[in-house]
């Protein structure tokens, strides 16, 4: 476990080696991470065999394996790189290569707080980008169509989702993202809405699963298993908790400083349009409320992932607003230790839930 120790250090050491360097340090860090999701072992991840399994098993099986639980943009990739190399390390390497570089990219070009992203990433991402592939691709994916989203071209947006979801399903549930960058987030009427939907839907949850599944029949996998037995999992009280801590926080300094968001928009001193504000703030609190329909079925988290993930660009956004840096320092230590004491509680307590450590190279 001395790796994990050793990454959390790192993110925050190279921050002080690359204080006014954002590129730099997104580079230096995340080809670290891009490295190890690449030439991982096949004892690294937990569905990590599964997809080993598969690639082996796509080159001449292509058409079984495609109407099972696999997306068939997943499948077609592994028939392509089948065609390259029969060796599935090619499936990481590629996969790892770019879902990297989109995470990267989107680090770099919209936190103010690389430092701060990247150790959100690490803690509430990273071990699910190591085992996960096919949810990584799709979030890498949905990372580019946010950049559509802020250039007000809701077509190419749309395109990129349909083909995330080529990848995980999930990522259909991006495409609120659009509709919501339309909605001012400091709308109490749509968040009053939203918490009724929530509550609605727990209230009919089942016949909205088995609806989901007849439209979904790959869903059909999961019935009967850990994902939608009803039981409310410590996992999802855990990232409900996290999540709501930081969208609180984030959307409190939101409102404090709403002059100063104006002005950085309209002084075009933000990468982020008020439509990329409101896109960030209205996921994150639509990702808290997909985690809390995740208590009643667990199979719902893996939309809070993909919708979740961008809290890694608006926490930092926001906490960049505090202009007295000691006051800065002290709550960034509360927030970013909630979301450490996260992964420790995974690691140490829970080490079941994920089989990221101890981590191991191909080549050992």
């Amino acid at each position: 476990m001395w790796l994990f120790f050793v990454l959390i250090t790192l993110i925050i050491i190279s921050s002080f080696i690359f204080p006014n360097k954002k590129r730099e340090y997104v580079i230096c860090i995340f080809a670290i991470f891009a490295i190890m999701a690449m030439f991982k072992s096949s004892e690294v991840g937990n569905d990590t065999m599964p997809y080993i399994n598969l690639y082996n098993s796509a080159s001449d099986r292509l058409l079984l394996i495609m109407s099972g639980r696999y997306e068939p943009g997943f499948v077609i990739l592994c028939k392509a790189l089948n065609l390259i190399s029969p060796n599935p390390q090619i499936l990481f390497i590629v996969c790892g290569l770019y879902s990297f570089l989109c995470f990267g990219y989107l680090i770099c070009r919209f936190s103010p707080l690389p430092w701060v992203s990247a150790l959100m990433f690490f803690c509430l991402y990273f071990d699910q980008a190591l085992s996960g592939l096919r949810q990584t691709m799709a979030t890498a994916t949905i990372c580019i169509s946010f950049f559509y989203i802020i250039k007000r071209k809701p077509i190419r947006h749309l395109c990129l989702v349909l083909v995330a979801s080529l990848f995980h399903i999930s990522a259909l549930s991006f495409l609120v993202a659009y509709p919501l960058s339309l909605m001012s987030r400091y709308n109490e009427k749509l968040k009053f809405y939203l918490f009724s939907i929530v509550f609605l839907s727990v209230i009919s949850l089942s016949p909205l699963l088995n609806l989901a599944i007849k439209i979904f029949p790959r869903f059909q996998y999961y019935v009967g298993g850990t994902y939608m037995d009803g039981e409310i999992r410590a996992a999802s009280v855990l990232m409900f908790f996290v999540l709501t801590s930081v969208y609180l926080f984030s959307y409190y300094l939101d409102v404090t400083h709403r002059s100063k968001i104006d002005n950085k928009i309209s002084s075009k001193l933000s990468p982020l349009t008020d439509r990329g504000y409101n896109a960030l703030s209205n996921l994150s609190m639509v990702a808290c409320l997909v985690v809390l329909l995740s208590f009643k079925a667990t199979i719902l988290s893996r939309f809070s992932d993909i919708l979740g993930f961008f809290s890694i660009i608006y926490y930092p956004n926001m906490l960049a607003l505090i202009h007295k840096r000691s006051i800065r320092f002290e709550w960034n230590v509360i927030f970013l230790g909630i979301v450490i004491i996260y992964i420790c509680v995974v690691h140490f307590v829970r080490p079941e839930w994920s089989s990221t450590y101890p981590y191991t190279f191909f080549w050992q």
